[in-house]
């Protein structure tokens, strides 16, 4: 079983897009070397140093000519102590190798947060169904409680006060029959 590979200025790259990273770089590489000013050092340098500075160039095609530029800088008189080191992130180019395994690792955890936000709604769920429907006084059933209390409590103090009313009216109704009144 062969691996496929992309090839550019050539350099071997595993996936598309690594290579099409390379072409980009390739592009800059030739822009910049139309813009360069090989012949005056002091811009070449300062085109080198800005270009470390920033990172521009990650795939070997870039970080290749870097590494010329530096030979020539470094060639044309410059003391190589005087020209920095070309600046180099694995991480950026190990970034990009591994952009499939990122995605993945990235994607687990993305679909691990959408486990845990269900499970957290179904427990939030189930949290307010068990207080609504607990016997025992809490901070959101309590007004309810206490209304439904005094409810209860005026519709026995109604009751009272009609059988009162009765009981005052038979009584009334007896002391005439006795002609007490």
């Amino acid at each position: 079983m062969t691996e496929k590979s992309y090839i550019v200025e050539g350099f071997g790259f595993k996936t598309e897009t690594e290579a099409e990273n390379a072409k980009n770089e390739q592009k800059g590489v030739e822009y910049m070397k139309q813009r360069i000013d090989y012949k005056n050092l002091s811009a070449s340098l300062s085109a080198y140093n800005m270009m470390n500075d920033k990172k521009l160039f990650k795939t070997p095609v870039g970080i290749s000519f870097m590494y010329e530029l530096r030979k020539s800088i470094i060639e044309n008189g410059v003391l190589e102590e005087d020209v920095p080191p070309i600046r180099v992130d694995i991480s950026d180019s190990v970034a990009s190798s591994n952009k499939k395994g990122t995605d993945s690792v990235y994607k687990r955890r993305f679909i691990n947060m959408i486990i845990v936000n269900i499970a957290l709604i179904i427990i939030f769920i189930l949290f307010v169904l068990i207080v609504n429907n607990s016997d025992n006084l809490n901070i959101i059933n309590y007004q309810n409680r206490i209304d439904a209390q005094y409810k209860d409590m005026e519709e026995e103090l109604s009751e009272w006060s009609i059988e009162l009313k009765n009981k005052e009216e038979e009584l009334k109704e007896r002391e005439r029959e006795l002609g007490l009144k």
